[in-house]
């Protein structure tokens, strides 16, 4: 199997680094071959011919399971070289090879599957416990990949991952609306996040600002983690919020461009998470890419850190965390023990959640949510959102006013 590889050079006077590409594969007699190029796409292409000169005719006879592994070769690449995201990666890898893949219809020639295969294998993925969610999310992983193999023309039938679907039912898909905290709770968690910026062992508002910021503001963790002091951040002005221009995965890595391109967005935010993001970025370590919310040596702060250092800490506080087990035992001079394993009742995502219900209460419209919450689709706002809008009162109301209207 051939690799490509992004490969920088050495910084150039200016702080510049060359960019080259190299294709790596062994030809028949198993020797190792190299090619270097100066462009992504000609190497990609170089690669592509590499793999068919050593398969000459096989690509008919590919099996799906096959023709998915080259395919996420091909996307590690890409990945590797900067093309795409590891966590899309990542998340392809376990739709395809783990669902897809793993199952019967892996071992299955690739040019004699179709539609009714597709369909079939929708079905099974439902039927074996897979949610809807997650099979419209393989679905659209498996379009994907056929695509991309149909360009090879190593199918028979290029539409068929676009001709099958996975439609839930309708009770199915509105049977679990989002979850949506009670007031009294929510106003626990703001309570507790604001008590841990006291006290001898305080975090001097790095609780408070992160709570406010994502309960009334409705950022994402992963773009919260990436926030800029200087750059994002707008505290003083008529209108002060902060820009989402950029995101961090959990893998470490710092992408210029948010999840999608309607991510990003300017969020307008209140006077009291406006006061709460001014003293904790007064307080906030300093670092080299003046992050907001960094560790305590300025670099940038991992999602399972912010999640144990301090959300989990704050729902405890708050009574919205609940003991679920016991980790490894550790030795102390005291005696060893195993710590307790605490798991919130809520994650950041419902404090989305909440910044949309927060919204819809004022009287939001779906197109306003939609742009502050960084929506791809009205669809998914609606998805999402839709039950919050019913109001039996107004709908009578508004009966009432239809019948009036031509007397």
């Amino acid at each position: 199997m051939a690799s490509l590889r992004k490969v920088f050079g050495k910084a150039r006077k200016d702080g510049t680094r060359p960019v080259r590409w190299r294709v790596r594969w062994r030809d028949r007699g198993g020797a190792q071959r190299e090619q270097w190029f100066d462009e992504g796409e000609v190497a990609a292409a170089r690669r592509f011919r590499a793999e068919k000169e050593l398969t000459p005719g096989a690509a008919g006879r590919r099996t799906l399971a096959e023709a998915i592994a080259l395919f996420l070769a091909e996307f590690e690449a890409l990945s590797e070289a900067g093309e795409r995201r590891r966590s899309t990666y990542e998340q392809k890898r376990q739709h395809l090879k783990d669902h897809v893949a793993a199952r019967a219809i892996g071992a299955r020639q690739l040019a004699e599957l179709g539609p009714a295969d597709l369909q079939a294998l929708y079905g099974e993925l439902i039927a074996g416990g897979v949610s809807y969610a997650l099979a419209r999310k393989i679905q659209a992983s498996l379009r994907q990949f056929w695509d991309w193999a149909a360009v090879r023309e190593w199918t028979s039938a290029p539409g068929a991952a676009r001709a099958a679907k996975v439609a839930a039912p309708r009770s199915k898909r509105l049977a679990q609306p989002v979850e949506i905290p009670p007031r009294d709770e929510i106003r626990a968690m703001l309570e507790a996040a604001d008590a841990r910026a006291s006290g001898p062992r305080g975090d001097r508002g790095r609780a408070r600002a992160l709570f406010r910021l994502t309960i009334f503001g409705g950022l994402r963790a992963g773009e919260v983690r990436a926030l800029r002091r200087k750059a994002d951040l707008k505290l003083i002005g008529p209108a002060p919020g902060v820009w989402v221009r950029r995101s961090a995965d959990k893998f470490g890595e710092i992408h210029d461009a948010p999840k999608t391109d309607a991510s990003h967005r300017f969020v307008p935010l209140g006077p009291d998470t406006i006061a709460a993001l001014r003293e904790w970025s007064l307080a906030a370590p300093a670092g080299p890419e003046d992050l907001l919310f960094p560790t305590g040596k300025g670099r940038l702060w991992s999602h399972s850190a912010l999640w144990r250092d301090t959300w989990t800490p704050v729902m405890r506080a708050a009574d919205l965390a609940a003991m679920t087990g016991r980790g490894p035992v550790r030795a102390h001079p005291r005696g060893d023990y195993a710590p307790a394993i605490w798991t919130p009742r809520y994650g950041p995502k419902t404090a989305r959640h909440i910044a949309a219900s927060v919204m819809i209460a004022e009287g939001a419209r779906p197109k306003q949510v939609m742009a502050r919450m960084g929506h791809a689709t009205i669809r998914l706002t609606m998805d999402l959102y839709a039950h919050l809008w019913e109001a039996a009162e107004e709908d009578a109301a508004m009966a009432a006013r239809a019948e009036r209207a031509f007397d």
